[in-house]
């Protein structure tokens, strides 16, 4: 009997440490963890979302057509850039909004935590330089004055019918691949920018910038060719591509689900500790640049150490 309730117990821990509900402020927090690593933010954050395949019945699984993925739990991310390229996330949340208690997260408290990143607000003292970098999705009205009223320097893309009467002042100026045409906000050092991308795949492409300013004079020459604030949206965004693509090459023991079948238990922390193991990798290659060519040889390698460290204690 006491060996049949022990089973029961254990069975029952261990069920219940697997559905766990991780809420988007200790996300926040355990993000802060990765702040620790770096001696500097550098000049740019990009900021991104990530849906995460997950079918079943929790309250917090969406649907989101658009998405590679189009079912599971939806994060967020920020990243800075270290060298050789490579991204380092320093912050993660989730989007925990769901119908069945009335709990919503806004696309501006969403903007407002990469603001908190960035150290404009929640008692962090960092460079005020720092520019955030986002894309269409969460650019709108009440955005924008999240990051006015923190100072926030930032770039964004944003959709054509966010900014309806300053979109219909560019559109006409802009007839062919390579042109652009902006509009400038003297008071709050704002630049609205119509783009027609020469890449096909792109086309035309609205930003705001708040992160540059006016200079007198011809441009230099090697920036005649180029539309600074535009490039530097794409350069910096292309930074949590990168991070999401490769997150969607490592496997892990929990399964996604699909074809009616639920994933497993343990599911949401999944995007946590890939994110964990992926910052670790990154760091590591630059830290130790030959040493690890592949994320197997360095898992293994910091498997063995923790375990060593382990019978230590």
């Amino acid at each position: 009997m006491i060996r049949r309730l022990s089973f029961l117990v254990i069975l029952t821990w261990k069920s219940n440490l697997a559905n766990f509900h991780i809420t988007r402020h200790f996300y926040r927090e355990l993000g802060r963890n990765f702040l620790s690593v770096l001696a500097e933010l550098g000049a740019y954050i990009a900021c991104d979302e990530k849906l995460l395949h997950a079918t079943g019945d929790s309250i917090y699984i969406m649907k989101v057509p658009s998405k590679p993925d189009v079912v599971g739990f939806w994060y967020t991310e920020e990243a800075v850039r270290l060298l050789r390229g490579l991204g380092f996330v320093i912050g993660i949340g989730i989007n925990d909004s769901n119908s069945f208690d009335g709990d919503h997260v806004f696309v501006h408290d969403i903007v407002a935590d990469w603001v908190a990143a960035a150290g404009s607000r929640e008692g962090y003292v960092r460079d005020p330089e720092i520019v955030i970098v986002f894309d269409s999705y969460y650019m709108y009205n009440g955005t924008r004055q999240v990051l006015l009223d923190n100072n926030q320097k930032y770039i964004a893309a944003t959709k054509k019918n966010v900014f309806g009467e300053l979109t219909s002042e560019v559109e006409g100026h802009v007839h062919y691949p390579g042109e652009w045409y902006g509009l400038y906000n003297f008071d709050s050092s704002e630049l609205f920018l119509n783009v027609w991308d020469p890449n096909p795949a792109i086309g035309k492409k609205i930003t705001m910038i708040n992160a540059f300013r006016i200079v007198d004079g011809p441009p230099p020459e090697r920036l005649k060719k180029s539309i600074p604030p535009y490039d530097c949206y794409k350069a910096t965004f292309s930074l949590v591509d990168r991070i999401n693509y490769d997150l969607g090459k490592h496997k892990f023991p929990h399964k996604s689900g699909g074809k009616g079948r639920s994933c497993d238990n343990g599911h949401q922390h999944k995007f946590a500790m890939l994110i964990i193991m992926e910052n670790i990798y990154n760091a590591m290659q630059v830290l130790r640049p030959g040493r690890y060519d592949d994320f197997e040889t360095l898992a293994n390698e910091l498997a063995l150490d923790l375990f060593s460290r382990a019978k230590l204690w």
